[in-house]
Parts: C-alpha cells; sequence; structure tokens
C-alpha cells in the first residue's frame, strides 16, 4: 500500500530492547493534488507521537519544535535539536511536559495560516516558547532550500547580518 512513499519511523529506547520503531508514518512522494489519499498516511489506529524525541535527549538548553518530521529533519541537519509534530491539529497540551527546563523553546511555524495556528497552539502551553515565522508560503524545509540555513539562523537570532 505504501510502495514509493517515504517511510519516517518514530524511534523511541526500550530497556532491553534498545530502539525500537514504535510506529511508521509515509509521506507521498508524487506531485499532485492526493484526491484518492492523504499526502501522509499512518497504519490505521495509530496514535499521535512526537517525532525525534532523541533530539530531547541530546539537547542542553534549547530546543526548536516544528509542525512535520520533514521539517524537523531539516533544523536538525542544520544544528538545530528539534522535534515534530506530525501535522497542526496534533500538538496535545500533556506534550508541553516534555519541554520544562528549557532555557529556550523556539516554535518554527510555517508559513502559512495553519502554520500560525499551530505555532500560538503550542506557545499557549509553553511559556518559554518562541515563535519563528517562516517566510510565506514556505516551511522550514522550503526555507533552508530556497534561503539557506542562514536565513532561518537569523530569525532565531543566532547569527547577525
Amino acid at each position: 500500500m505504501y510502495r514509493g512513499w517515504l517511510a519516517i519511523p518514530y524511534l523511541r529506547w526500550s530497556p532491553g530492547q534498545g530502539w525500537c520503531v514504535i510506529t511508521m508514518r509515509f509521506r507521498c512522494l508524487e506531485d499532485h493534488e492526493h484526491a484518492r489519499h492523504g499526502k501522509y498516511m499512518a497504519h490505521p489506529g495509530s496514535q499521535i507521537h512526537i517525532f525525534n524525541t532523541l533530539s530531547v535527549l541530546r539537547s542542553n538548553d534549547e530546543i526548536s519544535i516544528c509542525e512535520g518530521e520533514l521539517d524537523a529533519i531539516s533544523a536538525e541537519l542544520m544544528g538545530l535539536p528539534s522535534v515534530g509534530i506530525p501535522g497542526r491539529e496534533n500538538w496535545k497540551s500533556h506534550f508541553h511536559r516534555m519541554f520544562k527546563g528549557y532555557e529556550r523553546v523556539y516554535i518554527l511555524a510555517d508559513g502559512d495560516e495553519a502554520g500560525r495556528d499551530f505555532a500560538f497552539d503550542v506557545m499557549k502551553t509553553l511559556p518559554k516558547g518562541r515563535i519563528i515565522n517562516m517566510p510565506d508560503g514556505e516551511d522550514v524545509n522550503s526555507t533552508i532550500k530556497k534561503f539557506g540555513a542562514n536565513s532561518v539562523l537569523k530569525k532565531m537570532g543566532k547569527i547577525s547580518g
């Protein structure tokens, strides 16, 4: 069913078993309207999880929250410890507990209405959160591809210029 789709594993550490895949999501790689299926799909009955929680274990005083797995991967590749929430409507109020104790929590918001709504929903539960808006019509991944990683770092105040 998911042949030709990008498989995105969600990993967790389990004592006695080591790293385990707890769920999978799949992204359609074809450029079309996705009329017969969603752009992203998961196994029936899958629950919502935070993607890339390993970043929480490795980071020190700051972390970024992205809307989507690919944005979290892109942010990680540019050196930002990042997690992904699989879609605008999937932020759960209890997720905030994972981010307690951080000096800075960046919410990397997609440059559209859904991205801004996502960022505000997250911000309601994270008093140390700071929203970083991507340009109109862009997400983290496309911003990096179009404008370079430094454009995101400048928005975050990590580099000047």
